[in-house]
């Protein structure tokens, strides 16, 4: 299979997707990059390798330029997946990327850590950490349960805070 040019623009690569859209790349990084053919897979990046024997191994695109940290994931600080220069790029464990995971795509509330309690007729701020569900109280106000959300997020997740 013909492997897909990448084009370069000074120090950033864009590496033509399967679907026609781009990801961006340091310029150091294309020559490893460009053995592959890469497209989007349940959001991330990703390539095929073939390992023989029918069996096959997904490549993330993050985790090749970063390499494979030992007990680490390898982090989107801006939650970007399609942007791979490693300024963009952090190894965390997997609780720290948790933390910086974007709004659930099933939120209703339009806001992180934030949802609608019938019973009470209240919006609800909640946050995780270490392994918890911390209650952040009852709100009349989306806006005031949302603020709750972010003081938590910076508190407790600190640099990983996430707040969308």
């Amino acid at each position: 299979m013909k492997k897909r040019p990448i084009r370069m623009e000074g120090e950033i690569g864009y590496v033509l997707l399967a679907d026609g859209t781009e990801a961006t790349i340091d310029a150091e990084d294309a020559e490893l990059v460009g053995q592959y053919n890469w497209c989007l897979a349940d959001g991330y990046v990703v390539t095929e390798l073939w390992l023989g024997n029918g069996k096959r191994r997904r490549l993330s695109l993050h985790r090749l330029v970063m390499g494979e940290p030992e007990g680490l994931e390898v982090d989107h600080r801006n939650n970007d997946p399609r942007i791979n220069q490693k300024e963009f790029l952090r190894p965390a464990t997997h609780a720290e990327n948790v933390k910086n995971a974007r709004m659930r795509d099933d939120n209703t509330s339009g806001h992180k850590g934030v949802c609608w309690h019938k019973a009470a007729k209240k919006w609800i701020a909640q946050i995780s950490h270490e392994g918890k569900r911390i209650h952040l109280g009852c709100f009349t106000d989306i806006e005031e349960a949302s603020k709750a959300y972010r003081e938590a997020a910076i508190r407790l997740h600190k640099e990983f805070a996430n707040f969308g």
